[in-house]
């Protein structure tokens, strides 16, 4: 949105069309999702610390100390899987377990519909592996959570990643994702953590 400039020779640009020509848009519209996201979050900071800004810089830099690893991202054609996941430390020493929903690939498509027929699906596979390694990493709670697909493969992780780690888990925090079979509903494994599942639509 250029407005003082001016483009006599052009109408398509003179009547504010400029941005039609920014591939990205089309293409990769998440790149400029990501974007108007990290400036949202540098605006509520920028709110915060005109009201009190010592508590916004305390919260700040408690975001920044916030310690990221075991990034993965796996794309299979072979086997038909789109994984990705990331977790994050927290102050009181608890664990976040971010898994991510389905990428503009034919693969990660292709998988989503197989999970309307078939499970395990191998990302549902993956996501009980990560949480397994990425817990030892963390003596404390554990926290899962994911949109779309990534929602589905928190929970399936919770449920079957084992007893002894199920009683670490606090929440699951699945964000309009989708459901799963009745072999999984009806198992001993989910009703293990079924009251620990928080659905968002």
């Amino acid at each position: 949105y250029l407005p003082h400039k001016k483009y006599k020779e052009a109408p398509v640009l003179e009547k504010g069309g400029w941005w039609l020509r920014q591939s990205h848009i089309f293409g990769s519209p998440f790149y400029y999702i990501d974007y108007t996201l990290a400036q949202v979050v540098a605006f509520q900071f920028f709110n915060e610390a005109r009201k009190d800004h010592a508590k916004a810089w305390k919260k700040y830099v408690r975001l920044c100390k916030l310690g990221a690893f075991a990034f993965e991202n796996v794309i299979d054609e072979k086997i038909e899987m789109q994984f990705c996941a990331l977790s994050f430390r927290l102050s009181d020493d608890s664990l976040f377990v971010a898994f991510r929903g389905t990428d503009d690939t034919i693969v990660g498509w292709k998988e989503d519909f197989n999970m309307a027929f078939r499970t395990p699906i191998p990302a549902q596979q993956a996501a009980r592996v990560y949480l397994t390694t990425a817990s030892i990493h963390c003596p404390g709670t554990l926290l899962l959570g994911g949109h779309s697909k990534g929602g589905n493969l928190a929970v399936y992780a919770a449920a079957f990643c084992g007893k002894r780690m199920q009683s670490r888990i606090g929440k699951i925090y699945s964000h309009d994702g989708p459901g799963f079979l009745p072999e999984v509903l009806e198992s001993a494994d989910f009703s293990g953590i079924v009251d620990r599942i928080e659905k968002t639509l």
